[in-house]
């Protein structure tokens, strides 16, 4: 008799039980991740975030500062729900595999879970794949087939020029500091490099403006200067704006833009999962690290429409 009821012949596979669940996890996320979407235009169209000019006589120049309204918990608390779901996508398949290679791991209270490690952190650093084994063979991967093994820690964040940016390595972070507090979420940010491309706006007082400065960044907190232009004055109060309407986005409080980023983590989590489910059913199926690895992860959510591609919050 099988350990597991639903590997008998002529029921379902294990697989499939699997797949049930997660793909209920996968369209909780999606449809939630659309809410957002639809709420984010309508609130920008509040002007929560705007520039104030000051002038600066002394040097022929003006300087954009950011003041932006707080938005309030709405956000925060939704991406929380949305990270959780992805985050625990990963353990749960983990927890799965464990169990078929025999590590027995316990309902409540075990230590088995999707690794995520990045160069740093409060242990010894992990930059390697035997730093990776040591740590988690008897861990959080007890009990997961080598095979599978192996594509975990193929897809770590340690593995790229930019772990922080590693799509694993911001699912990590939010999830992290959901546990604690509801995820710091700007009300908007500015694409600083618009007014750049685009030039500013005269609204008053200004014979012609002459270079544009980007001082600041995504990252730039409210109440910072974050474009500075030189401009011949023909007036007591000059006064140019940014084409905000256009440069408007609302943000992770690290600058990464809020739906893009979201969606960006969802399809790595639904490629990493898609690799390890055949392991389900057969411990010994080994995962094809060079397929995996050279296709960047896809912005699709299991059960929703495919969406076009959307840049990686850098």
């Amino acid at each position: 008799m099988s350990d597991h009821p639903t590997q008998r012949t002529g029921t379902a596979t294990r697989s499939a039980v699997v797949l049930e669940g997660i793909t209920q996890k996968f369209q909780w996320a999606k449809r939630h991740l659309d809410e957002l979407i639809e709420i984010c235009p309508t609130y920008l169209e509040e002007h929560p975030y705007e520039t104030i000019c000051e002038f600066y006589p002394e040097a022929n120049a003006v300087g954009l500062i950011l003041a932006a309204r707080d938005p309030g918990p709405r956000f925060g608390v939704a991406v929380g729900a949305i990270v959780y779901q992805l985050r625990s996508i990963l353990d749960q398949i983990v927890w799965q595999l464990a169990d078929v290679g025999g590590g027995k791991p316990p309902l409540v209270g075990g230590s088995n879970q999707f690794p995520i490690y990045t160069p740093g952190g409060s242990r010894s650093p992990i930059t390697s794949r035997t730093d990776f084994d040591n740590r988690v063979k008897n861990g959080n991967l007890k009990g997961v087939p080598a095979p599978q093994r192996a594509l975990i820690e193929a897809v770590q964040p340690y593995n790229t020029p930019n772990p922080s940016l590693h799509p694993l390595a911001i699912l990590a972070d939010l999830s992290n500091a959901d546990k604690h507090n509801v995820i710091p979420v700007l009300s908007a940010r500015i694409d600083t490099d618009y007014g750049q491309r685009q030039g500013l706006i005269i609204e008053r007082d200004v014979a012609s403006i002459d270079s544009v400065e980007v001082i600041g960044t995504s990252r730039s907190k409210n109440g910072a200067v974050i474009i500075a232009a030189t401009i011949t004055a023909n007036g007591p109060d000059p006064q140019v704006k940014v084409h905000s309407e256009a440069s408007r986005y609302i943000a992770f409080e690290q600058g990464w833009p809020l739906t893009t980023t979201l969606y960006w983590i969802g399809g790595c989590v639904e490629e990493i999962f898609d690799a390890l489910l055949p392991g389900v059913d057969d411990p010994l199926y080994e995962p094809s690290l060079f397929e995996f690895m050279s296709v960047p992860p896809k912005p699709v959510y299991r059960g929703g429409t495919p969406l076009p591609k959307p840049e990686s919050p850098a």
